[in-house]
């Protein structure tokens, strides 16, 4: 049974932070860069002046990247201390597109 903080995907990844923040994933042998501001997940806590969450302190994140091939997914990555991270949700964008456009179609 899995709970709130369980996943059914969990493998190794590298993700390259700048200011705290991903720039870069490296999954599959592939690099992915960042196509968007990443969106903080897990536990996340302001900064003192309470108006965007602290790097510091955001044990996961939702990543939009892309591969200079052009693949884009959308992953999902957790800390698991000792700057290692686990991608824990993964998702095609350009598959996303492809049912969208042809439920379009109908």
């Amino acid at each position: 049974m899995l709970t709130e903080t369980d996943t059914a995907l969990k493998e190794p990844v590298t993700v390259v932070l700048e200011a705290r923040v991903p720039v870069r994933l490296d999954w599959n042998g592939e690099r992915y860069y960042v196509d968007a501001p990443p969106e903080p997940r897990g536990r996340v806590v302001v900064t003192p002046e309470g108006r965007r969450p602290d790097p510091a302190q955001v044990t996961g994140w939702r990543i939009v990247a892309s591969s200079p091939r052009g693949e884009s997914h959308v992953f999902d990555v957790r800390s698991c201390g000792a700057a290692r991270w686990w991608l824990t949700g993964l998702d095609d964008l350009h598959e996303q597109h492809r049912v969208a456009a042809a439920a379009g179609r109908r």
